[in-house]
């Protein structure tokens, strides 16, 4: 374990090094929300009685807020990582040694997140705080304390997919290209843009039965107040189950993947 901790403060380290890739990281939110403030103040101009999908133009800024710094919480850039593993026979040096390398990604990914994780709650406190504020309802951080350990589960579940995701390199000679398509479909439908009642029936019904709504969406959702206690408990549920479901279908990609694995370089 002591290797795991060590990995971990790499992370972090990493993190405190590439201080001005952090805060720009942290800025760069703001673009893609400025640019739905002026597409919804657009289309909430002749919407009737002021509201789209069941949502007021203050809630829809809500979730898009929320959306946008929770995407950049667990956001799983470790894949581009693994696929030059793969694809430079980096990999290698990790096979050859007595370290789990899910694990070892893992204690890194979590490393690099905690100041990102620090710094997001925070402002998402005070968006909360505001924005309730300002849509006159009645405050309360009761939605915001079950948020935190939903928000860990999604970091958690997040992981769990993109490091199955990340195993379609041992079968691609350049799989960057296909994983930068499932990391924007994936946030996409993940409800971390808008929110997924934009979309048709058809397409809801289908997210449905996908795991990526309980990284985004669920975890926005408890946020904005709009599940009650027991949709947020079958939330929780099916958080857990997703998660084991894809780290069992990540721990089969990666032995079936293995198996073909020849290190080239490294």
């Amino acid at each position: 374990m002591e290797v795991y901790k060590q990995v971990f403060k790499l992370g972090l380290i990493k993190t405190f090094q590439y201080r001005v890739n952090f805060y720009f990281g942290l800025i760069s939110v703001c673009f893609p929300l400025l640019i739905q403030v002026f597409l919804w103040k657009g289309l909430y101009s002749s919407a009737p009685g002021g509201i789209l999908f069941g949502y007021t133009f203050s809630e829809m800024m809500m979730y898009a807020a929320f959306a946008c710094l929770l995407a950049k919480i667990i956001s799983a850039t470790f894949i581009y990582e693994i696929n030059e593993d793969i694809k430079n026979g980096g990999l290698a040096k990790y096979l050859v040694r007595p370290v789990n390398y899910r694990l070892y990604r893992f204690f890194e990914y979590l490393g690099e997140k905690v100041c990102l994780m620090l710094c997001s709650i925070l402002l998402l406190l005070a968006i909360y705080i505001i924005g309730n504020y300002a849509a006159h309802k009645s405050f309360t951080m009761v939605h915001f304390i079950i948020f935190l350990p939903v928000v860990s589960l999604a970091t958690l579940l997040n992981f769990s997919i993109f490091y199955a995701v990340a195993g379609i390199g041992f079968w691609m000679r350049e799989s960057s290209g296909m994983l930068f398509i499932i990391s924007l479909t994936g946030n996409i439908i993940s409800g971390g843009i808008f929110p997924l009642d934009i979309f048709p029936g058809i397409f809801r019904a289908i997210f449905k039965v996908l795991p990526f709504q309980y990284t985004n969406y669920f975890s926005v959702s408890v946020l904005c107040g709009t599940l009650s206690a027991r949709q947020i408990l079958a939330g929780i549920i099916l958080q857990l189950l997703w998660t084991i479901v894809c780290s069992e279908i990540g721990y089969k990609v990666w032995k079936a993947g293995l198996k073909n694995y020849t290190a080239v370089g490294g």
